[in-house]
């Protein structure tokens, strides 16, 4: 069982990269661009187990995000993004006597968003803002044990992009991307447990005006 999910990990990367391509190459598609992106995502996770108090995690994401464009009304640009990563979240401490265990897992999701230019008045505008709500869902498996569970979390995010070059005769645009993700993670033994955090990312769009 512990074999399994380590091979199940790495396939939600593997899964969203085929999925981006075959979705990119379609004919007739909806979409104008497409960029994607690699991010980190260390984090706080608090945690709250009934009779028990609130405690802190340490939580860390490797995420690959997939944007689709949709379509740009008034300088705002639409998106839909597939999701998927490697998510470890650590131990609580010993504090009261009692710990929250810690668990690996991956995940799948998708996310709606707009972004625009920040500044107006600048010609160049190379920053930009982002925001995201969206769904994901992941399988999971506690420290230390064989106990695998699945939960699906609520996420609202909200960040900046920072277009850092163009190659490729312009058809390629690099952007290196900050932000503030939270969670709320709907875990059947936990009566409060969400998170918040920094993503840092670096993305490639491809395509679009």
């Amino acid at each position: 069982m512990n074999i399994r999910m380590k091979r199940i990990r790495p396939s939600f990367l593997l899964i969203f990269l085929l999925a981006s391509a075959n979705i990119l190459q379609a004919e007739g598609t909806l979409f104008s661009a497409w960029e994607p992106e690699l991010r980190l995502i260390p984090a706080i996770q608090i945690s709250k187990v009934e009779d028990f108090d609130l405690k802190p995690q340490f939580s860390g994401r490797v995420e690959f995000i997939s944007n689709f464009f949709l379509t740009r009304h008034n300088d705002i640009e639409y998106r839909l993004s597939l999701t998927g990563g490697y998510h470890f979240l650590g131990k609580s401490s010993l504090d009261g006597g009692y710990s929250y265990n810690g668990f690996s897992a991956g995940y799948i999701g998708m996310l709606i968003g707009a972004g625009g230019p920040l500044y107006r008045d600048i010609p160049d505008r190379p920053l930009s803002w982002r925001t995201n709500l969206g769904i994901t869902g992941e399988l999971a498996q506690y420290a230390n044990t064989y106990n695998q569970f699945f939960f699906p979390s609520l996420r609202l995010e909200g960040g900046i992009d920072y277009h850092l070059l163009s190659f490729h005769g312009g058809s390629r645009q690099l952007f290196l991307n900050a932000g503030i993700p939270l969670e709320w993670h709907f875990r059947r033994e936990t009566e409060i447990n969400f998170s918040a955090g920094i993503y840092l990312s670096a993305s490639i769009l491809m395509g679009g005006e």
